[in-house]
């Protein structure tokens, strides 16, 4: 079985992605997010995913595919478990990421945080070839080219990804959440990501041009110091 486990700070695509793969023939992808690697005992977190591979298996898939964003502060952890496994870090302007936090009921600055915290785990990373980052714009723009290039990444034959969202999935839901919940705050938060992973890719991003209030530029230019390396590895002008 080959392990693929996708990572990143929250809101910056990595419930689309692990959607996406999921379509593919050869692949298995847990419907949701564990958090296994936040386990104090190795052995429970590897019995865990051995339990999710034994599952693909009786599936005939291939590929054990697990998504919790959360996990890239346990990368370290990921490879004691499975030595062989293959990261998918995906990556979002750390603007967006933030009006996308408050529409849960946090605050812009949270947002600005937990993006700089997220991806200064895996800075180091760069260039490490079991790892590829996924800009969630490049995904948008590109959409064709960057899952080919996913696909290739991951070893897997070619197939046509795209149409993921004309077999609805109940993710985070008991059922499939037809109509778009108002907000994500409270018990909409699981139903607003259920649609959203049933939704084709919608095609822009910027959402800050139109939410960002005064005082987030004020946020932004705070945290300035700390944003731009990380933005300018990720090719983000801030």
């Amino acid at each position: 079985m080959k392990n693929v486990f996708i990572v990143g700070c929250g809101h910056s695509g990595t419930s689309i992605v692990a959607r996406i793969l999921s379509s593919h023939t050869k692949v298995y992808v847990v419907p949701k997010e564990t958090g296994v690697f936040f386990l104090n005992e190795s052995d429970t977190s590897e019995s865990i995913i051995k339990d999710y591979e034994n599952y693909a298996s009786t599936e005939n898939k291939e590929y054990c595919v697990e998504k919790t964003p959360s996990h890239v502060m346990c990368i370290k952890k990921i490879f004691e478990v499975r030595p062989k496994s293959k990261i998918i870090v995906c990556v979002r302007d750390p603007r967006d990421v933030a009006c996308s936090y408050r529409e849960r009921g946090f605050i812009f600055k949270d947002g600005i945080e937990r993006w700089i915290m997220s991806y200064k785990e895996v800075e180091k990373y760069f260039g490490d070839k079991r790892f590829i980052f996924i800009r969630l714009e490049d995904l948008l723009k590109n959409s064709k080219s960057v899952t080919n290039k996913l696909q290739k990444f991951l070893g897997l034959d070619q197939e046509y990804l795209l149409n993921y969202y004309l077999h609805p999935e109940n993710w985070y839901s008991n059922i499939v959440i037809k109509n778009k919940p108002i907000n994500g705050v409270g018990n909409n938060h699981e139903k607003l990501r259920n649609w959203q992973i049933n939704q084709p890719l919608f095609k822009t991003a910027k959402r800050f041009d139109l939410e960002m209030k005064a005082d987030d530029y004020k946020d932004v230019e705070k945290y300035k110091g700390m944003l731009l390396p990380l933005c300018k590895k990720f090719n983000y002008i801030i």
